[in-house]
């Protein structure tokens, strides 16, 4: 087992080629717990609540610091998130793989993180990582029910960012075209008979 901590590196120092993109948005937690990307340009006092819209309407994306300062500063909005359609990145979603008291992580992931080598964060459920690089997917979803460990591959969507950046990790996005491969191939990662 290894232990995952966050990093002392301040905001200003990660993700530098990401913040260099007008590719951000701000989220809310819908009724069901579930993250939903916001127009903010679109509020409604009574619900104290932002329309909500798709990660693929253009309109709602922002650069780094203006969604950070909205997300800071507006109670409506939980937090940020980067859209990794239109772009040549790709994150890496591992659920459940950090132990909820001890911060451990089990060695499969340990080496898996460690050969991406590239900036990796811890979910906002404290439960998770997230690992972005550079490089498209040549397969997209998410492991089958018969592997053990609950990953996705994504280089069209949108994900919460954190910025718990994990110590030890690359503070940037780093190009990985090769490792994504490997992943989909070894995870068989695919939609697996879900989005139509």
């Amino acid at each position: 087992m290894s232990k995952v901590s966050v990093s002392n590196r301040s905001s200003a120092e990660l993700l530098p080629i990401m913040k260099n993109t007008d590719q951000w948005i701000c989220w809310a937690f819908d009724s069901r717990n579930d993250f939903i990307p916001l127009n903010i340009d679109n509020y409604n006092p009574r619900t104290n609540r932002y329309e909500s819209t798709n990660y693929k309407n253009k309109s709602i994306r922002l650069d780094y610091e203006t969604a950070k300062q909205k997300a800071e500063t507006d109670d409506a909005i939980d937090g940020i998130g980067f859209v990794v359609v239109d772009t040549n990145i790709s994150y890496i979603d591992i659920d459940e793989c950090i132990k909820p008291f001890s911060g451990e992580i089990n060695s499969e992931i340990r080496d898996l993180i460690a050969e991406i080598d590239s900036y990796v964060e811890i979910s906002i459920s404290g439960s998770g990582l997230h690992v972005y690089c550079r490089g498209d997917t040549p397969s997209y979803g998410w492991t089958p029910t018969s592997i053990n460990h609950d990953i996705s591959v994504f280089d069209g969507s949108w994900a919460v960012v954190t910025e718990d950046h994990v110590a030890g990790y690359p503070a940037s996005v780093q190009a990985k075209p090769a490792k994504l491969k490997e992943i989909c191939d070894e995870y068989n990662i695919d939609t697996h008979g879900g989005w139509g």
